[in-house]
């Protein structure tokens, strides 16, 4: 099968996550997308919630889309860099073809991943558009271009970030039309980014 990974913090998981990954689904032409939340990103040191309250939330975003799974395969490990799952993922699961899946807003950080290099040889990348990223600028990025990244350009781009859902819920404003309606029911029942 051919499976598109979709990493991040997920804090909290967002509309704009499930529209980037049903795209990717359909327009990449992938079987699966699995969400695997990371453990921790080196490059943002304290997520301020737990990893089962992250996890928790994914499972309630995707428990009725049927191409979508969860893997807690990095928060179970404790990996800590994007190359040594893509190691583990293709050693264990080797009748699989696997991508990853990154925001535009992402690839300026390229240089900063843990032996990227490797990495790029390793998996091919997803790219899907973050709305006012410029995307021939993206295109130029030599990490793009050696991974031959597949870039989704006819996809409805959005700029909704986790960041902006937690300032909405301190400042006490209405966040409602930012997530699924059970991850707001989660996020209220126990008090989270307050």
């Amino acid at each position: 099968m051919k499976i598109a990974v979709f990493g991040g913090s997920f804090n909290p998981i967002h509309l704009g996550h499930l529209c980037a990954a049903q795209q990717v689904l359909e327009k990449a032409k992938m079987h699966e997308i699995w969400f695997m939340p990371a453990y921790r990103n080196p490059l943002k040191p304290n997520y301020g919630i737990s990893e089962k309250h992250r996890l928790q939330m994914i499972t309630l975003a995707i428990r009725n889309m049927k191409n979508f799974k969860l893997s807690d395969f990095e928060v179970d490990k404790k990996i800590l860099f994007t190359v040594e799952s893509v190691r583990i993922l293709k050693r264990k699961f080797p009748e699989h073809k696997f991508f990853w899946i990154i925001g535009s807003d992402l690839v300026n950080q390229l240089s900063k991943w843990d032996d990227i290099n490797h990495l790029i040889k390793e998996i091919r990348f997803i790219i899907v558009p973050v709305l006012g990223d410029n995307m021939a600028k993206i295109k130029k990025n030599k990490y793009v271009r050696m991974n031959k990244s597949i870039i989704l350009e006819d996809c409805l781009k959005t700029d909704l970030s986790s960041t902006e859902v937690r300032e909405k819920i301190k400042l006490e404003k209405d966040f409602s039309n930012l997530i699924p309606d059970s991850v707001y029911g989660y996020i209220k029942k126990n008090k989270l980014y307050v």
